[in-house]
């Protein structure tokens, strides 16, 4: 290929780039109003309702519904590392994901068996480690083991 040939194909590609560069700024605003907004609206909304249904009833089975409705908001939105979100490490106060060490579940699992007080209520929990509690501490870190579940619950809720 002649020298003229490798700038021309490089004009042509820079050419190109810009244009599909502005088109890809112009969607910044629509991902905003369209996705990351109603996303994170809707996420606030379900832990509301989840905040409520706990404080109606805090049982495992009446918490199930409203727990996966929170979960699946949440993971709509989960990847956008942005604003209020991010502020004070939010994001992984709602969701400490990945934890391949598994320390949620340990010492979610080593205050259960102390009967540790600091989980008996909300005040308490808040100095819990991010690990333990959030979305991923509701649910006991795992589903397949439902009285552990329910006694997770039980001290999340206060009861």
């Amino acid at each position: 290929m002649s020298g003229k040939s490798v700038r021309n194909s490089l004009a042509g590609g820079i050419a190109l780039l810009a244009l599909t560069a502005g088109a890809g700024f112009a969607d910044v605003r629509d991902v905003v109003e369209r996705q990351i907004l109603p996303g994170f609206a809707a996420f606030d909304s379900a832990a509301q309702s989840l905040a409520k249904a706990a404080t109606a009833d805090c049982s495992a089975q009446n918490l199930q519904a409203p727990w996966n409705a929170a979960f699946d908001a949440w993971l709509k939105v989960q990847h956008y590392h942005i604003g209020p979100s991010e502020a004070g490490g939010r994001a992984l106060t709602i969701a400490y994901w990945p934890d391949p060490k598994n320390l949620g579940a340990r010492q979610m699992a080593a205050m259960l068996k102390a009967q540790d007080p600091a989980i008996a209520t909300p005040e308490g929990m808040a100095q819990v480690s991010i690990a333990a509690r959030g979305l991923y501490g509701i649910d006991g870190s795992s589903t397949a083991m439902p009285m552990r579940r329910a006694i997770t619950l039980a001290i999340w809720c206060g009861r």
